[in-house]
């Protein structure tokens, strides 16, 4: 059973799309392969480029700034 008002899809019935939302609604998800390896390597450089010690001792490094920058940059994009 097609109508025009479903854009031409098979009509379900009421118990078919009942099991289609509670379906769909349990389904899980994986992110895709770009998204993961784009998380570890913001991980990864945020992990190797830590300054020590991580409080500066007097006038802060350029490493010190640049990271201070890179964790702000991260915080701002995911929040």
């Amino acid at each position: 059973h097609t109508s025009e008002a479903n854009g031409g899809k098979t009509a379900l019935s009421a118990d078919e799309s009942k099991y289609e939302k509670e379906r769909t609604r349990h389904r899980v998800t994986t992110p895709p392969l770009t998204s993961i390896i784009a998380f570890l390597v913001l991980v990864i450089i945020s992990y190797v480029t830590i300054p020590t010690p991580f409080q500066p001792e007097g006038k802060p490094t350029l490493l010190h700034v640049w990271y201070y920058g890179w964790i702000t940059a991260i915080s701002t994009g995911l929040g």
